[in-house]
């Protein structure tokens, strides 16, 4: 059997005492400890307690030790007051309850009466008070407090009771909670380094927000929103911006940031801008360059001609100009240095003086510049055509639109290099000059104006007829050399009729005194044009000097040379006469009858004979071998033509021909204006009958005549056109009483324009055309445009016009007869 282990317990001596009541015995003491406590009130009579205390072993009674315990009761009183004179409390910012603090009282009589709790002070002073104490000493917040205004209160309170009185101070503070956002002290910042620095290296780049909580509520983070591009950060811790690439002043020069700085989830902005500033790091930058520059010779020397167009990426480069020898070494000469000059400074390149009012100059200059930023130089290579433009070289000009295009798009794309080709190509040229661009917007769709001299190989200039003609029979085949539409300009002022019957309108071109200049871009390289525009001038002066100033003297018709009826009219700038004879007379007065269709003085050319046929009719024969220069009879495969000169006559006009076809239509003859614009005339068969259609002002008017049958029959028909001051008549073959009344049109009929009253000449300018016109669809206000036949006989102005008075063909043939067969 085990020996068990023995504690040691305590125990009151006396039984009587162990048993009593609270009433009589108010200690008693814990059994393992040993522990007095006190188990109930001690009553206000008793001062002094005496027991026994006995110790004894577990198990073993017999064992044990006994003590006397004594106790005294004080009964002194105990002194009112709170436990502390200071307490710290504490409660959160934003929020309402009680104080974080306890409030102990000492002394209290617990037989005494109710106690009574008071705020005595606070401080700060704040009104309304934000605290208050309830009855059972409870201090509270009245209303919610924010540490970011006082963190720290001072509140004294006190407690009475029984006329008895306590104080003391209670420290309230208040916890912070993160509820202020961060802040810049500005709503933007700017900031500026050098390009190719580190931004960490480079100044003060920090972005400092700052937070008005405290402690980890107090922590601020960054980050970029926008506006970095890739290149710009910011650390989000410091808030420092670094750069992850060098910054180029030449790619971005400022940086403008949006950046947010946090504070938990509350946030705020702020906008940065960066700015990058320049240094020399970069060379200038200079391109080839090309300069056509046209002037009056008195006006070269000295001329401003172009600035090199250099730049410099750096702005505070300052730039430096020269020019290079022919070797690159800009301290030697070069041959084409002694025309020009160049400032330093400026980069202005001047004509020099030296060649003022040297005449006939046309020169090509190239030559190398340099361009010097102090630490960086850069060449390019410039040329200059150079030509001076005189009175003689304008008077003998012409002008052309180009449709379709801008000045741009014609000096960038080769236009004028292949103009100037084909035109000197189809003239046989040796030169041809474009001295003058202009570019004009009509309904949206943009066209050039060009204008252009040429000289032959002898020196002489090409006249304006001479180039016009080329223009006008060659048009298809400059178009399909240069690649765009070209058509002659307008610029004869005298269309306008600013002269009467009795005068003659002169123009005159000359040059205006200051030369427009155009810059044209083709990828890096600069063209400049400088042109000098034409200035056309008009007058009238009377056809023979003697008159007098109304022109209206010496009329040679005043001795009625004209005979049968014959109306005569004066013939224009200064020919004398012309007679418009009946249907049944011809010749210079009207002297021989046609109706017997025989021989009459002028009827056939030079070297020519007139005979009878027994027909009734009559034909030329031609008495040289090798053939005569009036030849008047060809054939017109399609697409032929010949032109004889334009009519200088704009009131009176009288043409005849005959004409053979098997066509049902076709273009006999035509007389415009090389601008396909304004006056015209048109012979014209339609539908086997003959049309004539003109032009005199505003107004298209339409005439036809016709024949049993038409006129597509194989045989011979004549037609003749007479026109008078707006008033034309045209008649077919011999046109005789009723004998044609079931034909669809009559063998005769009239037109007039009377009803415009502003214009009363043809005016036109183009030769006059026989057969298909030179121009494909030149002129979109006649129908037929190619004929396929035969025409003889033509006279114009009473005049027979044989193959002597052409001034071009193209595949006309002369054989009819064998072409016949």
């Amino acid at each position: 059997m085990s020996k068990k282990t023995k504690t040691l317990n305590y125990r009151l001596k006396d039984k009587e005492l162990r048993k009593a009541s609270s009433d009589v015995f108010p200690f008693s003491v814990a059994k393992t400890t040993g522990e007095i406590t006190l188990k109930a009130p001690i009553n206000n009579e008793t001062e002094q307690f005496e027991f026994k205390v006995e110790a004894y072993l577990s198990g073993n009674k017999k064992t044990s030790q006994k003590t006397t315990v004594i106790i005294s009761v004080d009964r002194s009183p105990i002194q009112f007051s709170f436990g502390s004179g200071l307490f710290q409390g504490h409660i959160e910012e934003n929020s309402y309850g009680d104080v974080n603090v306890t409030l102990d009282l000492v002394g209290v009589d617990q037989d005494g009466g109710f106690i009574r709790y008071e705020i005595e002070e606070t401080l700060p002073d704040v009104y309304p008070s934000r605290f208050g104490i309830d009855p059972s000493g409870r201090l509270y917040v009245r209303y919610p407090l924010d540490r970011e205004d006082i963190e720290l209160y001072y509140v004294s309170i006190s407690a009475s009771q029984d006329g008895n009185v306590a104080e003391a101070m209670v420290m309230i503070h208040v916890m912070d909670q993160n509820d202020n956002p961060p802040y810049f002290l500005y709503d933007q910042l700017r900031m500026s380094v050098f390009e190719n620095v580190n931004l960490t290296l480079g100044g003060n780049t920090y972005v400092t927000a700052y937070d008005d909580d405290t402690g980890e509520n107090a922590e601020v983070r960054y980050e970029l929103v926008t506006g970095g591009l890739g290149m710009i950060y910011v650390d989000p811790k410091k808030g420092q911006l670094y750069n992850s690439v060098d910054l180029d002043y030449e790619k971005v020069r400022r940086f403008k940031l949006n950046i947010a700085a946090y504070s938990g989830e509350l946030r705020t902005t702020c906008r940065v801008f960066l700015f990058i500033r320049d240094m020399n790091d970069n060379p200038p930058i200079v391109n080839d360059f090309e300069v056509i520059y046209n002037g009056r010779p008195n006006t070269l020397g000295g001329a401003e001609v172009a600035t090199i167009p250099a730049r410099d990426p750096d702005e505070t480069g300052i730039l430096r100009f020269g020019l290079l020898s022919d070797d690159g070494d800009p301290t030697r000469g070069s041959l084409d240095r002694d025309y020009i000059q160049v400032d330093s400074t400026n980069g202005m390149i001047t004509i020099s003086p030296r060649i003022q009012n040297v005449r006939d100059i046309d020169v090509d200059i190239d030559v190398g510049v340099y361009v010097f930023d102090g630490v960086h130089a850069t060449s390019a290579r410039c040329l200059i055509h150079m030509t001076g433009i005189t009175d003689l070289m304008v008077e003998n000009s012409v002008s052309a639109h180009i449709l379709n295009i801008t000045e741009e798009e014609f000096l960038t794309s080769g236009g004028m290099k292949s103009l100037r080709n084909a035109t000197r190509d189809i003239l046989g040229a040796s030169s041809v000059t474009i001295f003058n661009i202009e570019e004009f917007v009509e309904l949206d769709n943009p066209f050039i104006n060009i204008s252009f001299s040429a000289k032959k190989p002898n020196g002489i200039f090409f006249t304006p007829v001479e180039i016009l003609n080329a223009l006008y029979f060659q048009k298809d085949m400059i178009e399909t050399i240069c690649g765009f539409h070209i058509s002659p300009a307008e610029e004869d002022t005298c269309v306008s009729e600013f002269c009467n019957k009795h005068q003659r309108c002169v123009t005159r071109k000359s040059l205006t005194s200051t030369p427009v200049s155009y810059e044209a871009h083709l990828d890096d390289i600069m063209l400049r044009f400088y042109g000098i525009p034409p200035l056309v001038e008009h007058w009238c002066e009377c056809l023979d000097t003697a008159r007098d100033g109304n022109c209206s003297k010496n009329n040679p018709c005043d001795a009625r040379p004209c005979l049968n009826k014959g109306m005569c009219y004066e013939e224009e700038e200064g020919f004398g006469y012309g007679c418009l004879c009946p249907n049944d007379f011809t010749g210079v007065n009207c002297e021989s009858a046609t109706i017997t269709r025989r021989c009459f003085p002028g009827a056939c050319g030079p070297d020519e004979e007139c005979e009878n046929l027994p027909t009734g009719s009559f034909h030329c024969v031609c008495k040289r071998r090798s053939g005569c220069p009036n030849d008047n009879t060809w054939y017109f495969p399609k697409g032929a033509y010949l032109a004889f000169p334009s009519l200088r006559r704009k009131a009176t006009m009288k043409v005849s021909l005959q004409f053979s076809t098997y066509r049902n239509s076709g273009l006999l003859l035509y007389l415009g204006r090389y601008s396909f614009m304004y006056d015209f005339l048109a012979l014209e068969i339609i539908g086997t009958e003959i049309s004539l259609t003109f032009n005199v002002g505003r107004f298209i008017m339409r005439v036809k005549v016709g024949v049993p049958g038409g006129v597509s029959d194989g045989k011979w028909h004549m037609v003749e056109m007479k026109y008078h001051e707006k008033v034309v008549q045209v008649k077919l073959d011999e046109c005789k009483g009723d004998l044609y009344e079931i034909s669809d049109y009559p063998c005769e009929a009239y037109a007039t324009q009377a009803l415009d009253v502003t214009t009363w000449f043809l005016d036109v300018n183009t030769p006059f055309i026989l057969g298909s016109l030179p121009v494909q669809d030149g002129d979109s206000r006649i129908i037929n445009n190619d004929f396929e036949g035969c025409i003889k006989d033509v006279y114009i102005n009473n005049r027979l016009h044989g193959a002597g008075d052409t001034i071009r063909t193209k595949d006309t043939n002369r054989d009819v007869l064998g072409i016949n067969n």
